[in-house]
């Protein structure tokens, strides 16, 4: 019987699992040791989108403004002025298969982040002068970054006062220009600020995916981001999976795995450099490790894997859950809730090692949901608290059993447990 594709087999009368990892690998790269997975890899519009995407804010720097997927056979370029020479490559690379409409903008993509950054920078002074802000959204076709003023605590409403919206203007018009920060008429619920799992910024939250290598064509492995923490060394940074890198290795963010898009506005995450922030996964060791950020945040992202703007949670402690409930939420997955602990010590077989002391996790209502899938490995496991927007850290998802699809979707769930994270020394913030 072929063991990887139906999931368990008994050895020793030991029953053991043996799961496909829960990560993304593409074909032209994978780590050592490890499986590609079967997969029916990236659509052509997003491999075209992907290779424009990665090559054309280098080449055309001036004139590229963004990409857009807009169906099958169609993708819009938005263009700063008008650049031949950009036309001219994108039209090489769409070739006759895609068909490319041009839209003048105002601003680049990336301008338009450059000045979220600077408003992030500058937020604790915006606070100061009573324009607090949730969220910032750049919208490359109105050249403008749209502002979220926060919802305020005294009186929830999704609509913002008019007077409100006038000062924050004109505050904001003041610090970066008319019309360059727009505010709009609705607010958002405090803790949502700029990010979201598919453009995340600093301070870093969990439940993002993240590559070894930068985006585009060369992405070779997605995992998820999990609890922030502080390592034995005292450095911040925020949990993963151990199978998902090595030590020394760069991680970036803000990529979206190649079954979706292959392009994305790349950001540094961060590098596994100090030996107390590597776990590798041998005999009866945690496969987990930290990835050093230097600026962490006490939350999680909920909801669905492509909400563009998801809910965040924020982690108030840690605990080792029996029974109903626990939360799993990778990033390739999003937030499914109401699942079982079925146990907190199994072992399971992670590549050629076995990984003791997991957490195992299956849905309450039906066992037979797909609760995590490849790219998953790393992210958030926790349990909601009464009021929904605090968590308690329950573990980070290591790897997935009981396949639904041959090795992609599990309906089984094993983590890491917190405790045990804890004990290494790592502390999980909140």
């Amino acid at each position: 019987m072929d063991t990887r594709r139906h999931g368990w087999k008994l050895h020793h009368g030991l029953l053991t699992v043996i799961p496909g990892l829960l990560m993304v690998l593409s074909s032209t790269a994978a780590l050592a040791g490890s499986e590609p997975q079967a997969s029916d890899g990236p659509s052509l519009v997003s491999t075209i989108a992907g290779k424009i995407g990665f090559a054309a804010p280098t080449q055309f720097p001036s004139s590229y403004g963004d990409i857009q997927i807009d169906d099958a056979n169609d993708i819009t370029i938005y263009e700063v002025g008008q650049d031949p020479k950009l036309a001219s490559y994108v039209d090489s690379v769409a070739g006759s298969a895609i068909h490319v409409t041009y839209l003048q903008v105002k601003y680049s993509a990336q301008d338009l982040r450059s000045v979220a950054e600077q408003v992030v920078a500058d937020r604790a002074s915006l606070t100061t002068s009573g324009v607090t802000i949730a969220k910032l959204v750049p919208d490359v076709e109105s050249g403008t970054v749209d502002a979220y003023l926060e919802t305020p605590a005294s009186a929830p409403s999704d609509a913002a006062a008019p007077s409100s919206v006038t000062t924050a203007q004109a505050i904001l018009d003041a610090q970066y220009g008319s019309g360059m920060v727009t505010v709009q008429p609705t607010t958002q619920s405090p803790g949502v600020f700029l990010s979201s799992r598919q453009n995340d910024y600093p301070p870093f939250w969990g439940g993002d995916s993240w590559a070894q290598n930068q985006c585009g064509l060369a992405c070779s492995l997605y995992c998820s981001t999990g609890f922030a923490v502080q390592d034995a060394d005292g450095q911040l940074g925020v949990l993963t999976a151990g199978h998902c890198g090595f030590r020394g290795m760069t991680a970036y963010i803000n990529c979206e795995p190649p079954q979706d898009l292959d392009w994305c506005p790349v950001r540094e995450l961060g590098t596994t450099t100090n030996t107390s922030s590597y776990y590798v996964p041998t005999n009866s060791a945690g496969d987990f490790m930290v990835i050093d950020t230097g600026s962490v945040q006490a939350d999680v992202y909920g909801g669905s894997s492509g909400s563009g703007s998801p809910p965040v949670y924020q982690v108030v402690g840690s605990e080792t859950k029996t029974g109903c409930c626990v939360t799993v939420d990778g990033a390739a997955t999003g937030e499914i809730t109401a699942n079982n602990v079925v146990a907190t010590w199994v072992c399971v077989t992670v590549g050629s090692n076995a990984v003791c002391g997991l957490g195992e996790a299956q849905n309450r209502s039906n066992p037979n949901l797909g609760i995590c899938r490849e790219g998953d490995s790393g992210g958030p496991v926790y349990e909601h608290q009464s009021d929904y927007s605090d968590v308690l850290a329950n573990g980070t998802i290591d790897i997935g059993g009981r396949s639904l699809d041959g090795g992609n979707t599990f309906t089984q769930c094993y983590y890491e447990l917190a405790s045990d994270i804890e004990g290494s020394g790592i502390n999980i913030l909140g």
